[in-house]
């Protein structure tokens, strides 16, 4: 948000954001409150693309046993439809 000449960033995820010690909410909410004050005068536009579902894995590799504290694929559609409207930027899905 520094650099005068960047008027857009592009975000590609295939998850929630995430950091040792931290909870997903609470780096969302965390994101959702900085990104805006720190974008406030350059005005750069996020576009967000985000990977739906629960995608694929390797032949032969089981899922583990889901935690109820893990964040659904909706949650990161949500998160990222957010953060790009917040800038004036665009949501896309990637299937």
């Amino acid at each position: 948000f520094e650099t005068p000449e960047i008027d857009t960033i592009v975000l590609l995820s295939d998850g929630c954001p995430s950091k040792a010690g931290h909870k997903w909410k609470e780096l969302i909410e965390k994101i959702l409150v900085d990104v805006p004050k720190w974008n406030a005068l350059p005005k750069i536009e996020i576009d967000t693309f985000g990977f739906e579902g629960e995608g694929e894995l390797p032949p032969g590799q089981q899922r583990g046993k889901p935690d109820p504290e893990d964040p659904k694929p909706e949650d990161l559609i949500a998160f990222l439809k957010k953060l790009a409207e917040d800038s004036g930027g665009k949501y896309t899905p990637v299937p």
